[in-house]
């Protein structure tokens, strides 16, 4: 708050000549001009980061995870088949007179299969938490749609006390000091003190909005880096 509205807002009743009272007015209706464009810069960034949020978890929920998953399936039927028939085969020489045997060679092929099957576990364990975190992450996106932060940039109680507080210098200037009756700066001591509750209160909301976008990217960051693993 500027020192000057800091001033005039400790003490609303003291008598001021022309010159400061229409100085305190005037510096009240820049800040709450000030407050006003600034809420809705706040707005508009709002509105960008969902945009890019959003678009971040389309491209997201478009990618296509089943692929990978047959791939590696594939893999291992292919091996599962292939480890029966060489295993067969074994068991047919081990049985004639000229065999040749090794445990470690059968605890490869065993472990070999193990880790695939471990591998396709967890590839689908995987895929499974990323397309309910996109999930979770749309639903948020969804509710986060009726915020009125998204579609309103201005607000008009701020822009209402804006006007206010112009009409009211205005008056003061055009007033003969000589007749003026009221020589405080009670009266925009009110509107910036109503425009500061009204400020306060968009400010929790627009923060909140901000927090709740913040998390998002970050669990969207998160995301696309196990989608990342999961291609690879």
């Amino acid at each position: 708050i500027p020192h000057l509205v800091q001033y005039f807002l400790r003490d609303t009743k003291k008598k001021l000549q022309d010159y400061h009272q229409k100085l305190m007015y005037i510096h009240g209706y820049h800040f709450i001009a000030q407050e006003q464009k600034t809420h809705h810069l706040f707005c508009v960034g709002i509105r960008t980061l969902f945009a890019y949020v959003s678009n971040a978890c389309e491209e997201l929920s478009n990618v296509s995870h089943s692929e990978n998953f047959r791939r590696l399936k594939s893999k291992l039927d292919f091996f599962d088949s292939s480890l029966k028939h060489d295993l067969a085969r074994y068991e047919d020489q081990a049985r004639k007179k000229d065999r040749i045997t090794s445990v470690k060679m059968i605890e490869s092929w065993n472990i070999a299969k193990t880790d695939l099957v471990s591998a396709l576990d967890t590839l689908h364990s995987r895929i499974s938490i990323v397309d309910e975190s996109i999930s979770a992450t749309t639903t948020t996106l969804q509710k986060f749609k009726t915020s009125g932060l998204l579609h309103h940039t201005e607000d008009s109680a701020l822009k209402e006390f804006e006007n206010k507080a112009l009409r009211l210098y205005d008056t003061l200037r055009r007033e003969r000091p000589a007749t003026r009756v009221d020589t405080t700066p009670r009266e925009i001591a009110q509107v910036v003190v109503r425009m500061l509750r009204r400020r306060d209160h968009l400010l929790n909301s627009c923060c909140g909005a901000l927090s709740t976008l913040r998390q998002l990217l970050c669990d969207l960051i998160d995301i696309k880096a196990a989608t990342a693993v999961i291609s690879t």
